[in-house]
């Protein structure tokens, strides 16, 4: 604070004097100022310290709030980080899941051919019972449940005016030869057997007949000629062959040419070739004192009735025209003229 000093001139007694004025006026300046400034600092200290009290109060309760609260948001803040913490792990722990499961199917993405082969374990495992009268298509074969939903074994199957077989295992044959009673058979392709039917393979011709067996050893007329399948069912080809005592050569086509044969083929029918080597069709042919008929397929009628030009006539089992006969059937009888 500056202090002010005033000098007056004043007269004790006979004597003027001046110090003792700006003594006293430096006393009544400090006795008057000090209050004022004392009481200014009194009240800005009070002021300031009842401000600051309050603040500090407040400060300091907000301190001691703030560090209760503090403490306790620290305790919160703990808690709060152990919850988050918790919720960290249990995040963690969802998260750990989620890559676990992210990571299963990852696995499940990245190994198919681990879900297909425990499929195919699966599939390979055939049932032995399913729906009666029903096929089922497992690893590329097929199998069929009968009537009581068995799993067919070693049987043959017949519909559609074909005929199946299903082996040992269950599985349909599919091309596939199958060999049984001295007999080969042939499945195609969609399982059915092979009837008669011509079937070309390895460069040899073979022929399957009417009950499905391959022709071994045997001789077949079809288009008015003659051929025949060795022992081991091919068609003869470019080779000789001695048939009543003669010999044939068999061309490459696989024909005989047969002259005045008589040639037992076929399901065991007998047929005739002439002088030309021409197959006899549709004729009578007398000899050895009796008559015979060779129909349009070229084989002699045998235990057959033949209706001709109006006329019936019938050939008994040796293939003999009755002639001048009485024949019984029926609970008749009937009588064939000379």
């Amino acid at each position: 604070m500056e202090i002010k000093k005033h000098f007056k001139l004043y007269k004790d007694g006979k004597k003027w004097c001046c110090a003792a004025i700006a003594t006293t006026a430096l006393g009544i300046g400090l006795t008057i100022g000090s209050p004022s400034v004392l009481a200014d600092a009194d009240t800005i200290t009070s002021t300031s310290d009842a401000n600051n009290s309050l603040v500090k109060n407040d400060n300091t309760s907000d301190t001691n709030s703030n560090s209760e609260s503090t403490f306790t948001d620290t305790n919160k803040n703990s808690t709060n980080e152990k919850a988050v913490n918790e919720n960290i792990n249990i995040d963690s722990s969802q998260q750990t899941n989620q890559e676990q499961t992210e990571s299963n199917n990852s696995e499940e993405q990245t190994n198919p051919v681990n879900v297909k082969a425990e499929n195919t374990d699966i599939k390979d495992s055939i049932p032995e019972k399913s729906t009666p009268n029903t096929f089922k298509e497992i690893n590329g074969s097929t199998y069929y449940y009968g009537e009581n939903g068995d799993l067919y074994r070693n049987q043959f199957y017949n519909n559609w005016g074909r005929t199946y077989y299903f082996g040992s295992d269950g599985a349909r044959w599919d091309n596939r030869f199958y060999n049984n009673w001295g007999r080969t058979y042939y499945f195609q392709n969609d399982g059915s057997r092979l009837d008669n039917s011509f079937y070309n393979n390895w460069g040899r011709t073979y022929y399957f007949g009417a009950d499905g067996a391959r022709w071994d050893n045997r001789y077949m007329v079809k288009w008015g000629r003659a051929y025949y399948f060795g022992s081991d069912g091919a068609l003869l080809q470019n080779q000789l062959k001695s048939i009543n005592g003669i010999n044939y050569w068999i061309n490459n086509e696989g024909v005989i040419p047969l002259k005045n044969q008589f040639l037992t083929a076929n399901e065991n029918q007998l047929f005739y070739f002439d002088g030309n080597g021409s197959l006899v069709i549709n004729k009578f042919y007398h000899n050895w004192g009796h008559t015979y008929y060779f129909g349009s397929d070229g084989a002699r009628y045998t235990d057959q009735f033949l209706n001709r030009d109006g006329k019936v006539y019938y050939f008994d089992n040796q293939g003999i025209m009755y002639q001048d006969q009485y024949y019984k059937n029926w609970g008749h009888t009937y009588y064939f003229g000379a």
